[in-house]
């Protein structure tokens, strides 16, 4: 706790993890690693290109279940995601106890990929949050599998992305700007 009865260790963007790093963070998490979270990697590294914060912001991907590890993205998602314009590049990764305190922001996917996560750690540092905390209500609480379904599926889950993603960026940039480690 400082003086002013704010423990910063549990803020995403507190002072202890953007001097760490520098910049800000945020993890996509879903089951394999393989469709929803580099599906998220991928749009959400797009919207923070357009916006000019490449520098600022870095993100990445992983899943819970080690079935995937090394794998490439599952190549229907590969090929939603590129007729839009985004590339989904990286093979799969496990996630670990420490990406819960390296990152400023974890994206679950689903509620069980939640629950995981505060399995692997009941007191990580980032802030933790399903992927439908920021879409709008009537929204689905969770982003489906779209594995061994059809192309459409894949789709859907890029119009989830697409539409959480920049409510995602504003709230990390309003946090950002607040902490006096902002630097426009």
């Amino acid at each position: 706790m400082n003086n002013f009865g704010t423990d910063f260790r549990h803020q995403p963007t507190s002072p202890l993890n953007v001097a760490r790093a520098g910049k800000l963070s945020i993890l996509f998490v879903c089951a394999g690693n393989i469709c929803r979270s580099p599906a998220g990697q991928s749009v959400m590294k797009s919207f923070v290109s357009r916006r000019g914060l490449k520098s600022q912001v870095e993100v990445d991907s992983a899943g819970i279940l080690d079935d995937c590890v090394g794998a490439k993205a599952a190549w229907r998602m590969r090929l939603a995601a590129l007729i839009r314009g985004y590339r989904i590049n990286g093979r799969a990764r496990l996630i670990n106890r420490l990406d819960l305190d390296r990152f400023d922001w974890v994206i679950a996917m689903d509620r069980s990929v939640r629950r995981e996560l505060d399995r692997i750690h009941s007191h990580p540092t980032c802030q933790l949050n399903l992927l439908s905390d920021f879409l709008p209500d009537d929204a689905l609480v969770d982003v489906p599998d779209p594995i061994n379904k059809p192309i459409n599926s894949f789709h859907e889950v890029l119009d989830m992305m697409e539409q959480a993603c920049p409510a995602i960026l504003d709230e990390m940039e309003l946090r950002l700007r607040s902490s006096f480690f902002w630097y426009p």
